[in-house]
């Protein structure tokens, strides 16, 4: 079994999926953007990404030391992006952690409980500076579908019982990250097929 090279801890499981995922992930968004600057901002992005997604998984928790080491390819995206694009951005990081607050103000009115942790507000705050506020809808809308899809097979199953509290990270990261590698075509789709202007 594979070990740490400096503490020759086993990595388990666990450990050998989160490294190959990781792979994974890095060979597609290469491949997506080729050699460009945002490919490696986002490729920063997922290594907070893929923790992000494990911790809140296992802990219900989202750490704030990750979306600030986060906020190093927001940097980095913002110095290689036009000048134009950055309001875009910035109106991103604020519509979406606002949008996902009153969503759980009102989720916690209606159902006397947590329906959202403010590290999930905090989080898509992060992936509206990265995406934008465009994509970022987009990124957020997946993650809800992402949630609903998995969150109904595993009620069939029987894993989970209805307002049985789940992570919801895990499901933002995914969305995310298909925002990422698909947000402008869904968007121009949606835009080009749904949206008519007279």
């Amino acid at each position: 079994m594979a070990a740490c090279p400096d503490c020759h801890t086993a990595y388990g499981r666990r450990g050998l999926i989160l490294e190959l995922v990781t792979a994974v992930t890095f060979l597609v968004t290469a491949q997506a953007f080729g050699s460009d600057w945002k490919t490696l901002w986002f490729l920063m992005a997922i290594l907070v990404l893929i923790p992000i997604a494990t911790i809140d998984q296992e802990f219900h928790v989202i750490p704030d030391s990750f979306l600030l080491a986060g906020l190093i390819p927001v940097a980095g995206l913002w110095i290689t992006t036009a000048r134009s694009d950055i309001i875009g951005h910035i109106i991103g990081g604020l519509a979406l952690s606002l949008g996902l607050l009153a969503v759980s103000v009102i989720g916690r009115w209606i159902y006397k409980q947590d329906v959202m942790g403010l590290g999930d507000v905090k989080f898509v705050g992060w992936m509206g500076l990265i995406l934008g506020w465009k994509i970022g809808i987009v990124a957020l809308g997946l993650g809800f579908l992402l949630a609903t899809v998995i969150f109904f097979i595993l009620m069939v199953l029987g894993k989970v019982r209805f307002k049985q509290q789940v992570p919801f990270g895990p499901f933002l990261v995914g969305g995310m990250y298909l925002g990422m590698l698909i947000g402008r075509p869904l968007l121009d789709w949606y835009l080009n097929n749904f949206v008519y202007f007279k």
